[in-house]
């Protein structure tokens, strides 16, 4: 009995929060090295992304060839959404958590000076075959932009650069499947 208490305050001085399997289960901070899978869905319940496949396939959206596996990240190096990163701190291995983020959190607002209009006939002339321009194309830049047209007029063809998901609150399961 003398043992286990002595390795309780060393315990609560690591700042572990848990003993699961015999392993103490520390919670996800900066610098940790992190694997998630995850379901993002919009507030109506539309996926617009995931890291598994089962998932991908019951919502109809798997993609072939697309790896399916989970994300990693260093956290505290800003290479996922500010939110998602905030939304693991705190997190034990094996530990699944609902994130709700709002568009600051996410991708922010639509900037209006990323919305573009082109001459049609300056867009009709970037393609070699007849293609037709029509709302919804998605176009890359030869700087690997990629925008959405929004409108198309008989003079003019509008592009959205904005990321589709600008302005919108996302919903994300998530869990951690390993720390390092």
């Amino acid at each position: 009995m003398k043992k286990f208490l002595a390795i309780i305050p060393a315990v609560l001085l690591l700042g572990c929060t848990g003993i699961t399997g015999g392993f103490i289960m520390e919670e996800v901070k900066d610098g940790d090295h992190v694997w998630v899978d995850y379901v993002g869905t919009l507030e109506d319940g539309t996926l617009f992304d995931t890291s598994i496949e089962s998932v991908a396939k019951q919502y109809n959206a798997y993609q072939e060839g697309r790896g399916y596996a989970p994300i990693d990240f260093v956290v505290g190096e800003h290479k996922v959404i500010p939110g998602f990163e905030e939304g693991v701190k705190g997190m034990k291995t094996g530990e699944t958590k609902k994130i709700i983020l709002s568009p600051e959190q996410a991708y922010g607002y639509p900037n209006p000076e990323l919305i573009i209009k082109l001459p049609k006939e300056q867009l009709i002339a970037q393609f070699e075959d007849n293609t037709t321009i029509k709302e919804g194309m998605v176009l890359i830049t030869n700087q690997n932009m990629q925008g959405i047209i929004t409108k198309v007029t008989d003079e003019e063809v509008e592009v959205d650069f904005n990321n589709p998901l600008a302005g919108k609150t996302l919903h994300f399961e998530v869990t951690l499947v390993k720390k390092e």
